[in-house]
């Protein structure tokens, strides 16, 4: 059976690739029920860590260990934290391969 992760993100990403209009998808986790857009999964693979030790890497490929370390201190608060927390259950469910095609794509987001 796939995880409800899993099938949302396989379901999302033709359209992500046409950068196509902002809708929220919901996934089910241990830390309880997380919402989304299709930009944050474009967000993940596109923007970069603003501080710390990994500063400049982008927010999917941040090691599961930090972002473990992260989820244990409590994730910054804001836009930030709900993707490094987002990108800690894609790494958990083994998914990053899903996000690596959206590395290319090009965003008219910005994060802040």
């Amino acid at each position: 059976m796939q995880c409800v992760l899993s099938q949302k993100l396989h379901e999302m990403l033709p359209e992500l690739a046409l950068a196509g209009k902002a809708s929220y998808a919901a996934f089910n986790s241990d830390s309880g029920n997380m919402m989304f857009k299709k930009e944050d999964l474009l967000s993940l693979a596109q923007d970069e860590m603003p501080f710390g030790k990994f500063s400049g890497r982008r927010i999917i490929d941040l090691p599961e260990e930090y972002l473990l370390w992260f989820r244990e201190k409590g994730f910054p608060e804001g836009r930030l934290g709900m993707l490094m927390a987002l990108a800690l259950e894609i790494k958990m469910e083994g998914l990053e391969g899903l996000i690596e095609p959206l590395k290319g794509v090009k965003s008219r987001m910005t994060f802040h």
